[in-house]
């Protein structure tokens, strides 16, 4: 069994503490870092309420996010897109995120990740969700033929 980090369990003791006092803060935050993405899923919430996604944040901007998050305390952070792996920017983004002592989960499609980035996310990321709607046939369905095999 895998222990999670000290300053992930502060922050999880800190928010237990302010639940009990009857204060609420976030426990995780889900980011979608990127409007990019490759395909056009079935079903996708992203792209059907922005079929003209809003611009990316600047780089700056993204690290301004991260160290705001680690100032509220928030202790997991999910990224997300879009297609995360996408962002030229992901690596520093998941650097700084690991610096600050977020817990960061990267949530993909998989279908864009490269050897380099792979060995990036192992050393930044606390942990990948690869999307997979199913079995094969299912998959493909929302996610488009052949993509299945792709992941």
């Amino acid at each position: 069994m895998k222990l999670l980090p000290l300053t992930t369990c502060v922050r999880l003791a800190r928010r237990y503490r302010e639940f009990r006092r009857g204060e609420r803060g976030p426990v995780f935050v889900s980011w979608f870092l990127t409007r990019e993405c490759p395909i056009r899923c079935a079903g996708c919430v992203f792209f059907s309420r922005h079929p003209t996604p809003p611009e990316d944040l600047p780089l700056a901007d993204k690290l301004r996010v991260l160290a705001d998050l680690e100032r509220i305390g928030v202790p997991f952070l999910f990224i997300a897109g879009g297609e995360p792996c996408v962002a030229p920017d992901l690596p520093e983004v998941l650097g700084e995120a690991r610096r600050r002592g977020l817990y960061t989960i990267l949530v993909t499609s998989g279908l864009v990740m490269s050897p380099e980035l792979a060995r990036v996310i192992d050393r930044t990321a606390r942990g990948v969700i690869f999307s997979i709607d199913g079995i094969e046939p299912e998959h493909d369905r929302i996610r488009g033929q052949g993509n299945y095999q792709r992941v």
